[in-house]
């Protein structure tokens, strides 16, 4: 029979990645995917000042940000809104709106593919 032993957290085995996260629900363990465990809680969200730049190559998979300003951006100032969603964090899509002066809305998007290039960025306006 296995001797039981109890490992401190802050023993165990640093990894970057994980097929499973382990859990528990009431009085026992379990296991969830890795995918499955990120669908239950929210996606990051972050506001940012309007003094600090965002770097639109850089937001995270599954990231809603709110900035004023872009650096890759498809304009480089102004209230944005941009979500960063999509299949993996190899295959990506970023949505962005930003308010016109005349009380339109524009709608910028483009897709990031093979984990390595964006697209240009397309746009639309709604008024």
């Amino acid at each position: 029979m296995a001797e039981k032993q109890d490992i401190a957290m802050n023993q165990f085995q640093i990894v970057t990645d994980a097929d499973y996260v382990y859990v528990e629900k009431g009085n026992s363990q379990g296991k969830i995917k890795k995918g499955d465990f990120f669908n239950l809680i929210p996606a990051y969200t972050k506001m940012y000042s309007a003094n600090e730049e965002v770097d639109c190559n850089s937001l995270p998979y599954n990231s809603k940000v709110v900035c004023y300003k872009l650096v890759n951006g498809p304009v480089p100032n102004g209230y944005s809104f941009i979500v960063t969603t999509g299949y993996s964090p190899s295959w990506m899509t970023q949505i962005m709106s930003t308010m016109g002066g005349n009380g339109g809305i524009r709608i910028f998007v483009r897709s990031f593919y093979n984990g390595s290039t964006w697209s240009d960025w397309k746009s639309v306006t709604l008024t």
